[in-house]
């Protein structure tokens, strides 16, 4: 799913792209994998330009709060 998202920001999808990786995003927090997060981080630097997006804004404000929370 986070590799998806991926592509989906590639496409220039970025609802799609930030629908699939909160998915991801979920599945990383529960399970604590690194790899989903290495990703993630990707996916969040790809949408960055999209973040006025309301899908994506929530995207990035969560995916915010669950690095603070791991650091």
């Amino acid at each position: 799913m986070a590799r998806e998202s991926t592509a989906y920001a590639g496409a220039s999808e970025p609802e799609q792209a930030a629908k699939v990786g909160a998915e991801a995003l979920s599945i990383a927090a529960a399970t604590g994998s690194a790899r989903i997060m290495t990703e993630l981080t990707r996916l969040d630097t790809q949408l960055e330009r999209w973040q006025k997006v309301p899908a994506v804004a929530e995207f990035r404000q969560t995916f915010d709060s669950l690095i603070a929370h791991q650091a």
